[in-house]
């Protein structure tokens, strides 16, 4: 279910870091996809905020937070780490969507005095996706993107594969640093750490998400430590809208219960 209306609060713009901040109690910092911003939380944000305090941040590059120096997942964890220490300063529950549960995962397993628990919807598994497999050379599309002779005409295409496929307001720049991203990807230390966990992990997926297969996840969740498993027939690769109520309603007792 979705709720009548999403949560779109004001931007804390912390100049080298934007994000919102809504709600009292038990702290979920929500970790957004690639691309994406704090809005790719806006529905489960209007379930959520009545009853837990739910901070959501952009990540280096997307919505209003600075490029950083580097794109790859130890850097964008680092990040995330310092945001927690210096902006919430206590221990969250990281909740990370797609792309953003490499994050999420990478946090949890480095920084384990700032995790008390572990959230991963439509997340990546750890084996590739379809949508990973179905993708061009990240590497060669990172380079392509950035060559005089071929941007005006790749940019263009790009960025309408990447609305055809759901993400709606992503731009040529966003579209470039998202490739930035997955060519600084590795399967064996997103694995590492997903097999590292130690905290309580909530897991949430759907059968008919077009990027990633239900039967990997299931066999992600099959190994991650015990904590809240919701598989729904459908809703897509965003359980985080098309299923954000029976979302808060699975995350509001787990976190209060660590």
């Amino acid at each position: 279910m979705t709720p009548e209306s999403p949560s779109d609060p004001n931007t804390i713009d912390l100049g080298w870091a934007c994000a919102t901040d809504v709600g009292e109690g038990p702290v979920v910092l929500g970790i957004h996809g690639l691309p994406g911003s704090v809005r790719d939380f806006r529905w489960l944000g209007s379930a959520l905020e009545p009853q837990l305090r739910f901070v959501r941040v952009d990540l280096p590059g997307f919505g209003g937070t600075p490029m950083g120096d580097s794109a790859s997942p130890k850097a964008i964890a680092d990040f995330i780490a310092k945001f927690i220490e210096e902006y919430i300063k206590e221990p969250v529950v990281v909740l990370g969507h797609s792309y953003g549960s490499i994050h999420a995962a990478e946090v949890g397993y480095r920084f384990p005095e700032w995790v008390q628990g572990v959230g991963l919807v439509n997340p990546w598994g750890i084996e590739p996706h379809r949508g990973y497999r179905n993708t061009p050379n990240f590497e060669l599309m990172r380079r392509a993107m950035r060559t005089p002779a071929v941007k005006s005409l790749l940019n263009p295409l790009v960025v309408k594969q990447f609305k055809s496929a759901g993400f709606k307001r992503i731009n040529a720049l966003e579209a470039r640093r998202t490739f930035d991203r997955l060519a600084h990807f590795e399967w064996p230390r997103h694995i590492e750490a997903i097999r590292g966990l130690q905290q309580s992990t909530l897991v949430c997926w759907c059968d008919d998400d077009y990027l990633i297969e239900a039967d990997i996840v299931q066999r992600m969740a099959d190994i991650v430590p015990e904590g809240p498993r919701l598989r729904f027939e459908t809703g897509g690769h965003n359980s985080q809208k098309t299923h954000a109520v029976e979302l808060a309603d699975a995350i509001v007792p787990w976190v209060n219960s660590l």
